[in-house]
């Protein structure tokens, strides 16, 4: 658990430092960012369906030039999804698996368009600690949820490849409108060695949809 924060920690250090250090030259914005996210388990042999939920985090944007940038985010990030495969119960009877993370995106953006209005595409991965792993069966017919802890079961960090399409709007003078919609999945398989079954679970990754608003002010202008 220590190695894996001081992971995030390091990453997080490095790049603060280098986005200061670009606020000389370069324009270096800073906004809040919120969104729905959609995810599911991939996982050979069972079948699960979709969560719903709300992410976001703090989120940093580099300019380098007219065309490209980098972008960083400090996330909550709401990952898994609902079991769809023979539970054994009733149609009554709901179970989910709820995985959620604290994650640091980093990408680059390529950006088109005019200088008030930039189309984007964006590359690049995400590095995620898990906080929280529940596993909660909900019996709409009695009323009643019991949530089990899991994470003991998955592995502590999420390494991710991410990609996406969206937009940078300038508002005014000083504040800009950015939105994207993205897709992450899992590169190391996030299940434990040892499963709560005793088996071997190696194949499961997270994939996820999610789309992200951010009002972003700039820090520093490029002279």
């Amino acid at each position: 658990m220590k190695k894996s924060f001081s992971c995030i920690a390091f990453i997080a250090l490095f790049f603060t430092s280098f986005m200061a250090s670009a606020q000389s030259k370069n324009t270096l914005s800073f906004g809040v960012t919120v969104g729905p996210s959609y995810s599911t388990i991939q996982k050979e042999g069972s079948s699960y369906g979709s969560r719903l939920a709300i992410g976001g985090g703090l989120l940093l944007n580099y300019s380098a030039t007219s065309s490209f940038g980098l972008g960083a985010e400090l996330n909550y990030a709401p990952k898994g999804g609902k079991f769809d495969g023979n539970t054994g119960f009733t149609s009554n009877v709901i179970r989910r698996q709820n995985l959620d993370y604290v994650e640091i995106p980093i990408y680059c953006n390529f950006f088109f368009g005019e200088e008030g209005f930039r189309p984007k595409f964006m590359l690049g991965g995400s590095i995620g600690q898990l906080l929280l792993a529940r596993d909660i069966t909900e019996d709409t017919s009695r009323d009643t949820k019991t949530a089990v802890d899991i994470k003991k079961d998955y592995n502590s960090m999420d390494f991710c490849i991410l990609g996406g399409a969206g937009m940078h709007y300038r508002l005014n003078n000083k504040f800009w409108l950015v939105g994207d919609i993205r897709a992450s999945y899992t590169l190391v398989p996030i299940q434990s060695p040892k499963s709560v079954a005793g088996q071997l679970d190696r194949d499961t990754r997270n994939l996820v949809i999610a789309g992200r608003i951010a009002l972003t002010l700039p820090l520093k202008t490029a002279e």
